[in-house]
């Protein structure tokens, strides 16, 4: 026989889990060596436990299955192994520990009973082998349970302290005096292999449906009417109030550590991987790997206790599955506290109906102290009268909170109808500003046209010599002389007739003629020259 973690069984069953693994791929409940066991949650009302199933084919349940697989496998005939742990916090309110005055604690404790587990031995969780007809009901059995008990707890806390997944900080009600010392203790209700996953889970969601209770700090000043006691509060003193009278508030987690647990089967023919293995397969398991990761692949803790080794590739591939895991394991977790948180609201509402308020707490008094003797009657009536008054206190405050609600609301749009009325206003302003300022720049265009108007006069009569200056030049002297061209097309008549005034002018009796004459267009022929001639004796004679 060979002693596995919590079962026993023979080296003919070891052989077959190890083949079927190796050549068929298959286990013994018909999965995939990759795919995972459906998982359950279930949380109670009193908003401090909650309880974890792997395996059993639950209602509501998850089947979480690798990446790897393409498809679910049939379950096999045989009953799927079932792992179940419930786990519980518990708060108390108390001094800082450790020289750390803004944070509080955090601390895990894992129960591993014979019931749970009745052929526990001195085996771990990884599935060695133990010494030979070893039970769970001998010293070395119970001492073997509380070292996979106390690996368990080192387990989740590493995992949900140690990677900073609750925020200690957040515990803190008065720094250096009061802060919250939180516990969280898991038990083992049904060992069916991967007791790291369900304890893991089991303290994961009891820290998310855990509620704080509302504390206050009485300041200076402010001590009288706190705690409800006739006394006066010292400063300093923290108040604790309890969920009838205010709501209690959620646990701050960063991000939501699962733990994955792989079976590593060795011999001939390399190491084979099997994620979530039930019992039997940890008890023919040559070694174990538990690996803690987010939906996002951040490694928050990794266990690789005893047994054979792993190898690089292997490695990567354990942390790419447990990823897929845990997303599919924090759907599955969103899932169950979205139809908790509903249960919840349904509850209060019941409570707070159900609830004596005012003359029925009073007459339920009376009727109540009916029953007992007379001074337990008288007791039990001032009671209830005391805590009907109280709940009329209550009552009152409340309007009166509604009625400064109501106040403030009333000077709030009395406030924004003045604000409205100022912005009008302003507006209005500003549009009378405009209109001056252009009926402004209207009145003195006229002005401004006129101021123009003289600028432009006195550089015109500034101007007036320079312009005479260049006029008398320009009069005054002569212009260029042209040059006849040879074969050039004729000038007009008009400028000829210019052109030969101008010359006459110049010229003595008789050369301007023919000066003339011979720059006319064919006045290089005899007819011309005779032309010339007599204008010229006519010119000379007209001058004598």
């Amino acid at each position: 026989m060979r002693e596995g973690a919590d079962v026993l069984i023979s080296n003919n069953e070891r052989a077959f889990i190890v083949q079927a693994l190796r050549d068929e791929e298959l286990r013994l409940d018909g999965r995939r060596p990759y795919d995972s066991r459906p998982v359950t949650f279930e949380f109670a009302l009193d908003d401090r436990s909650a309880l974890v199933t792997l395996g059993g084919g639950g209602g509501g349940g998850l089947l979480l299955s690798s990446a790897a697989s393409s498809a679910t496998t049939p379950a096999a005939s045989c009953a799927p192994s079932t792992t179940r742990v419930l786990a519980a916090v518990t708060a108390e309110l108390g001094e800082p520990m450790g020289g750390r005055g803004r944070e509080g604690s955090l601390r895990f404790g894992v129960a591993l009973p014979h019931m749970a587990a009745p052929l526990y031995c001195d085996a771990g969780p990884s599935g060695g082998a133990g010494p030979p007809g070893g039970g769970g009901g001998g010293a070395a059995g119970r001492a073997a349970q509380a070292d996979v008990a106390q690996e368990l707890a080192l387990l989740a806390e590493r995992a949900l302290r140690g990677s900073g997944a609750v925020d200690v900080e957040a515990l803190c009600v008065a720094a250096g005096r009061r802060v919250w010392h939180l516990r969280v203790d898991a038990t083992v209700v049904e060992a069916g292999g991967a007791l790291a996953d369900a304890v893991v889970l089991a303290c994961l969601g009891a820290l998310l449906a855990f509620r704080l209770p509302q504390t206050t700090v009485v300041g200076e000043g402010l001590g009288g009417g706190l705690g409800g006691g006739p006394a006066p509060l010292a400063p300093g003193t923290v108040v604790v109030h309890p969920t009838s009278e205010r709501e209690p508030r959620p646990l701050t987690l960063h991000h939501r550590p699962v733990a994955t647990t792989f079976c590593l089967f060795g011999g001939g023919g390399g190491h084979v991987l099997a994620a979530d293995p039930t019992a039997a397969e940890c008890a023919a398991a040559d070694g174990s790997l538990v690996m803690v990761v987010t939906a996002l692949g951040e490694v928050c803790a990794v266990r690789k206790a005893d047994g054979v080794g792993i190898e690089h590739g292997q490695l990567l591939r354990c942390a790419r599955l447990a990823a897929a895991r845990a997303a599919d394991a924090g759907a599955a977790l969103d899932a169950a506290l979205g139809a908790h948180a509903a249960a919840r609201s349904q509850a209060r509402v019941r409570r707070v109906r159900q609830a004596p308020r005012g003359a029925a707490a009073h007459g339920a008094a009376v009727r109540e102290a009916g029953d007992d003797g007379p001074a337990e009657a008288a007791e039990r009536a001032r009671r209830m009268v005391r805590e009907a008054a109280e709940a009329a206190a209550g009552e009152a405050e409340a309007a009166e909170a509604a009625a400064a609600a109501a106040a403030s609301e009333a000077t709030a749009a009395a406030f924004e109808r003045k604000g409205r009325a100022a912005l009008r206003g302003a507006a209005a302003v500003a549009k009378a500003a405009a209109d001056d300022e252009q009926a402004g720049r209207l009145e003195a265009w006229p002005a401004d046209e006129a101021a123009g108007a003289g600028r432009a006069a006195s550089k015109a009569k500034a101007a007036a010599p320079v312009a005479e200056e260049a006029e008398a030049a320009a009069a005054a002297a002569p212009p260029p002389p042209k040059k006849a061209r040879v074969g050039s097309a004729a000038p007009p008549i008009e400028e000829m007739g210019a052109l030969a005034a101008a010359v006459g002018d110049g010229c003595g009796p008789g050369e301007g003629a023919g000066l003339a004459a011979a720059i006319r267009p064919g006045g290089g022929g005899s007819g011309g020259k005779d032309k010339a001639r007599r204008r010229g004796a006519r010119g000379g004679g007209g001058g004598a």
